[in-house]
């Protein structure tokens, strides 16, 4: 793992030992990441392509030129009261094969928008950290679902795809004690 700076330029901040590597970029940003040579991020290493790394060398050249991605945007909201979730929440972006592929984080206003997100068909799915019940666009309950069988979503680079809302259901809880056998002392 390493920090580009400034200028984009980046250095591996530990020695490799001399063998084949691959890579690829992890940005938080509105751009797509990829892995090394113009392949998806995803590309399974075996894939990708190899980069060789000798002892006391440096193998230049290992660029990216990331594209800006599409976006997700929408609104989570509690069913019962009409309020947004105001920041207790994340909602996914999983493929068409249920892979994750990016997350977002609620604002104070119940509105997510996820970034640097490929061309392509995802599905959606909103978490509550405020005791909601898990959900996949377009209103289907999920917990332990198919993440596959939702609407779908399509998304376009440099586009955004809005109204991607969610109206969750507060649901039931489980409480109780956690104690050691002999003592009934509570085990946190």
């Amino acid at each position: 793992t390493t920090i580009t700076d400034a200028s984009g330029g980046y250095i591996t901040p530990f020695g490799l030992p001399t063998g084949t590597y691959s890579a690829s970029t992890n940005t938080n940003t509105a751009y797509v990441n990829e892995a090394y040579d113009d392949l998806p991020q995803l590309t399974p290493p075996a894939n990708r392509a190899p980069i060789e790394v000798t002892v006391g060398e440096t193998t230049e050249d290992i660029d990216f030129a990331l594209a800006l991605g599409g976006r997700v945007s929408g609104t989570i909201t509690d069913a019962g009261t009409g309020q947004p979730l105001a920041g207790f929440g994340n909602v996914t972006l999983y493929d068409s094969h249920g892979a994750w592929v990016t997350s977002a984080g609620l604002d104070i206003g119940g509105h997510y928008s996820t970034s640097g997100v490929p061309t392509g068909t995802y599905y959606v799915m909103a978490y509550s950290y405020a005791g909601h019940i898990p959900q996949i666009y377009d209103g289907v309950t999920c917990l332990n679902c198919g993440i596959t069988g939702g609407t779908p979503v399509t998304v376009t680079v440099g586009n955004t795809t809005g109204g991607i809302d969610f109206l969750m259901v507060r649901g039931g809880t489980i409480a109780g004690t956690i104690a050691d056998a002999a003592t009934t002392t509570g085990i946190t």
